[in-house]
């Protein structure tokens, strides 16, 4: 049996910085001197923070669970490793994604393209609401394009999406999340 256990640490010298680490003990799950082989990575990802749990998925049919997570810089400032897919075997990055602000969710898992692959459900700040293909990462859908003020919308925050069942009968599955929207406009003296 292996187990394995991500580590996350960050540390903050001025930007962000984000460390992730993976160890995995191979044995019967019990550390003895006799069992104990440690096989482990780390991956620095420079001017990164998060916020986001890591969350699992072969995403490069190799056999072994890789690394997903949301990330960020600072608040309002866009990054092109806005969503990290790390190989779980060595620790190299498979594929990143860009978005507008940090992608502080969880990743959801679901094979929207029907390529046997998993595809990762992520969102965070500025209505970020990312669908990424799995195994390219490529994006498959975004809920607010770029071109569109997620202020002005009135549009905050999607947090960790969740796979339900069908609901309204054609067959597919429904992605659930929640998200915060406009309730400063009253407060600020405008109708809402």
């Amino acid at each position: 049996m292996t187990r394995i256990s991500p580590h996350v640490r960050i540390a903050r010298a001025g930007l962000s910085a984000l460390l992730l680490g993976i160890s995995a003990c191979a044995g019967s799950g019990h550390v003895s001197s006799e069992n104990y082989e440690p096989d482990y990575w780390s991956v620095f990802l420079d001017k990164l923070g998060s916020f986001s749990s890591p969350r699992v998925a072969d995403l490069n049919a190799d056999g072994v669970q890789d690394i997903v997570l949301g990330a960020g810089r600072l608040e309002f400032m866009a990054t092109d490793s806005a969503v990290v897919a790390l190989d779980g075997k060595s620790g190299m990055m498979l594929w990143n994604v860009r978005a507008r602000d940090q992608i502080f969710g969880s990743a959801a898992f679901h094979d929207l393209n029907a390529d046997g692959t998993l595809d990762v459900i992520i969102g965070g700040r500025s209505a970020v609401l990312l669908a990424i293909d799995g195994m390219h990462g490529s994006i498959l859908w975004e809920y607010l394009p770029d071109s569109v003020s997620s202020r002005e919308a009135g549009l905050y925050e999607f947090f960790n999406p969740q796979i339900i069942p069908d609901q309204d009968g054609d067959g597919v599955g429904e992605l659930l999340t929640g998200r915060r929207g406009s309730s400063w406009s009253s407060a600020a003296g405008r109708a809402g």
